[in-house]
């Protein structure tokens, strides 16, 4: 049987907004097989985390754990983070959420993480080391960033979606959970 580390990361401020990310991640936990649970992080702010999150994901993924993330704003940039991070480790990532980057950070090249005041600003690259990324995507701040793949990515199934809805309610809406939740019960079957 495979086992599962399945992480949600918090936008900024999230648990102000009767935190979205955490009703989702309680809709996913609740409708997921055993074995399949999403730990919400990041508290207030999850940048001070980043680290942390490398680590517990490497170390997760070097102890069998195929790992799952799921991140709404702050915490969706933060998906192309880790993202990159495991691809330095040579490690896998079965399926990528990320719902909604700011449209103030990056992770292009030659680039630092929160990059607000570059050229690249808003811009994500999907790297070649996750098979499916799924992102949604409303076109106003504090979201809109915009994502693509990264170049010569050629292994990821990415699906980008663009919403008219507000950034905060992106998570709790009732469509895009059954899609997350399809996406999860697809990628642990």
């Amino acid at each position: 049987m495979k086992k599962y580390f399945c992480l949600a990361v918090n936008g900024l401020h999230e648990e102000l907004f009767a935190n979205p990310l955490g009703q989702l991640a309680n809709y996913l936990n609740v409708s997921s097989p055993a074995g399949v649970h999403f730990n919400v992080v990041g508290g207030m702010d999850p940048r001070p985390f980043i680290n942390q999150f490398i680590h517990n994901c490497a170390a997760a993924a070097g102890a069998g754990y195929s790992i799952i993330m799921i991140g709404h704003s702050l915490g969706s940039m933060m998906m192309f983070y880790l993202a990159d991070a495991m691809k330095l480790r040579g490690i896998t990532i079965p399926l990528v959420v990320a719902i909604d980057a700011t449209d103030w950070g990056t992770n292009a090249p030659n680039t630092f993480p929160y990059a607000m005041g570059t050229a690249m600003a808003g811009h994500y690259w999907v790297p070649d080391n996750v098979d499916r990324f799924i992102y949604y995507r409303q076109p106003v701040y504090p979201g809109g960033g915009v994502a693509t793949l990264a170049t010569n990515n050629t292994h990821t199934q990415f699906e980008p979606y663009e919403r008219v809805e507000a950034h905060v309610v992106l998570p709790i809406l009732p469509d895009i959970q059954r899609h997350i939740l399809k996406a999860v019960l697809e990628t642990t079957k």
